[in-house]
Formats: structure tokens, sequence, C-alpha cells
């Protein structure tokens, strides 16, 4: 059994996930928060409900769930700190927050019921008064979970926006920010923009837009961790769409391998381990039953690559100016390979193979699994600000491997 933690609001999601061996079975911790009945800032309708409901579901995957709901700071800071505490190496953590939320100067903090008005332009009372994301992060990381998933519903106009005055943070969501290795980030809308509790006035499903759709695939087994935050992403983005209105989650993810939420009931763990070196070697064909004699019918070679990649960072999305969403990161390129000799360098950034973009390492595993010798195949490859095409023939003789072909400005 492991525990999670939970800190529910309205607006931002933040998913943090730290890798977790196979064959760790540690508790699986959770603390839900969610904060309706703020004092001086707006009061809001769904976020206490959105708590309940990610309560609910947690207890179903198996979380041993702490709830609170309207905590002002002092209540807030005990119960983070008795959290805290709790967490031993190796656990599971969960965290979501459902209530207000501000960014200033690039940072996000997350309000308390009883955070006051600040004077115009009075930045130092919110950082002292509320709780940064960032730091969070970095308290619940010193505890040595394996895993830490923190989902933060807070992206709302600024509840202390200011008409005709200077106002404090910005305007209306909250800012992007820099997962650290081994954590997943994600928001219930993309920077800057603004979740939607409801779906119209009509709309009289109790939870925020985002989290009816969070719990939804949450439910679904064998959902990794990625395919979870895409799902939820596409969905919600189409849902927004019906009321004319844009919010899209963003996420960042830095965790190596894959985190399954909702195991299906084949699987003993919530870790697949990554596979960073593309396979080199044909796969062992099944035995048959012994009724069913093997056909002598050779398997066909397949195809190898020769590089070892990784998940692209925002770090070195922004170095290079690569979309942050997609691509795989080339961390090495094995002498006398055919990447080698067609061209591909450590530190490109693999986009596409064929006409399939790329999300994650085992994309391109998957995809060169079905890739057999003798194959011509196109890579999208990010180079030097610019999108370069090389065409890697997979041929047993590696001298008739086709170097770079075009490139787009």
């Amino acid at each position: 059994m492991r525990r999670l933690l939970v800190w529910a609001g309205t607006g931002l999601m933040l998913a943090l996930a730290l890798s977790l061996p196979a064959w760790a079975a540690g508790e699986r911790l959770a603390l839900v928060i969610g904060n309706d009945n703020y004092a001086v800032a707006p009061r809001l309708q769904n976020a206490v409900a959105d708590a309940v409901s990610m309560r609910d579901k947690l207890e179903a995957l198996g979380f041993k769930v702490t709830t609170g709901q309207d905590l002002d700071f002092r209540a807030t800071n005990r119960l983070l700190s008795s959290f805290e505490t709790s967490i031993t190496p190796g656990a599971t953590v969960f965290v979501y927050f459902a209530g207000h939320g501000i960014s200033i100067g690039g940072a996000n903090y997350l309000l308390p019921t009883d955070i006051e008005r600040p004077d115009p332009g009075a930045e130092s009372l919110i950082k002292a008064e509320s709780y940064n994301v960032d730091d969070v992060i970095a308290r619940l990381r010193a505890r040595a979970p394996t895993s830490l998933i923190a989902v933060i519903d807070a992206c709302r106009n600024n509840p202390f926006e200011a008409i005709g005055t200077r106002g404090i943070g910005a305007d209306r969501g909250l800012a992007r920010v820099d997962a650290p290795a081994g954590v997943l980030v994600l928001f219930s809308a993309g920077a800057g923009q603004t979740a939607l509790d409801r779906l119209g006035s009509g709309d009289t499903v109790k939870n925020s837009v985002f989290t009816r759709v969070l719990t939804k695939y949450l439910s679904k087994p064998g959902l990794s961790h990625i395919l979870l935050a895409k799902q939820v992403q596409t969905e919600v983005r189409a849902l927004a769409r019906t009321q004319n209105h844009e919010q899209q989650p963003a996420f960042y993810d830095q965790i190596d391998g894959e985190i399954i939420l909702n195991p299906t009931g084949s699987e003993s763990s919530t870790k697949i381990d990554p596979q960073p070196i593309l396979p080199d070697a044909p796969q062992q064909d099944a035995k048959l039953p012994p009724s069913e004699p093997p056909q002598p019918v050779p398997a066909p070679a397949k195809a190898k690559l020769g590089v070892t990649i990784k998940p692209l960072s925002l770090a070195v999305a922004k170095r290079t100016g690569v979309d942050p969403s997609r691509g795989v990161l080339v961390v090495d390129v094995a002498t006398g390979s055919v990447a080698m000799l067609a061209g591909i360098r450590k530190d490109d950034v693999i986009v596409k193979l064929g006409s399939r973009t790329l999300w994650e390492p085992k994309d391109l595993i998957r995809l060169l699994a079905d890739v057999r010798v003798g194959a011509k195949v196109p890579f999208k490859i990010w180079r030097g600000g610019r999108e370069v095409t090389v065409d890697i023939i997979f041929d047993a003789d590696p001298d008739r491997v086709v170097g770079p072909s075009s490139q787009t400005p």
C-alpha cells in the first residue's frame, strides 16, 4: 500500500513524478486541499467539490488520502509540514491543489483562504503569505519519494487585478515552470490562459472542466502519465472550444520511463523501466505449442539505429529553440552505426520518424520495431535552430547509408 499527497484549488494543474523502479512497492500517500471560501479574494464554487472528487478517485486507486478544505495560511502550513515529515524514502506522493493562484515575476504562488489584498505593487506580501510552487516541490522531493505527483488547478483570473492602478502579478493564469529531473509539471491551462469552472449556464456538473476530465482518465487502467496528460489535454481543449474559450493544459515532463497510476489487473508495478538505448538485436519468437511445429520461415531482420536517447528537457528546448512538447534528445551515437553514418549527432533532437511525431523515447523504440532492413526512412531532426531531414537506409551494408538530403529553414 502506498500513500499519496493531493493539494486542490481552481486553475493550474501541476503534476510531478519521479521515477519508480519496477521492483519498488513503496507507500502511496495523498493529501487533497480545496479552497472555496476566501475571506478577501473572490470566493470559488468548485474547488472543494473538486478536492472531494479527487479524494474519492485516489482512494479507489489505492492511495491513503488526507484532505483539507478552506485552509488559512497556518492551517495549510501545519498540514503540509505534517505530511512532509510523514514521507518515507520510496513512497509515492500525489499533490492536488484547487484554489486561487497567482504569478509574480515568473514564479507561481498558491493562495490560502486568509490572504489579504495587498497595496498596489506590494508583491512581497503575497510572497510571504502564500506558497511558492517551486518551494513546495523542493520540500517534498527532499524527502526522497520515488514518485511525486502534484496536481494544481489554480489558473483563474488574477484575484488582485487592479483597474486603473498598478496591480499585483500577471493578469490571468500562471506562468510556465522548469520541471526538475524526474518531475512532471502539468497545468490545467496553458501559460497565461484561464481555466473554466463550467461549460455554460446549463452545466450542472459539480467539478471544474479540467478536474472532471482528469478523474475520468484516472479511471482508465494502463495509461502512462504522458498518455494520461495528453488525453486530458485534448479533451479539455475540445470542451473549452465549445464555449469559444481557449484552454489547453500544458505539461513539462522530466520523468525517466513511465508512471502508471491505474495499472491493469495483470500489472504489479506503477512504473515501466525506460529503454533509453534502441534495440539492436532481433526479438526471439515465442515458442509454439507442441502440436504446432515451428514453421521454416525466417523472421525478417529488424532495423538497428544505434543511438542513446532521453526525454527532451525544457532547458534544452529553450537553448535550441525547439518545441518542448515534442522530440527526443540524442545523447550518444554508436560508432559505425547507421545513425552515425547518416550524420545524426549528439544533441540532435529527433522530432519525427516518417510522418509520425515523437513525444517520448518509447515512441521511437516502438516505431523502429516495425522498420525492416532495407527500408528507407526520413527522420526530422532539429539542429542549430532549424529542421533537417535525414534519410536513412537501414541496410546490412553500412556503406550504403544516405546522409542529410534536405533542410528546411
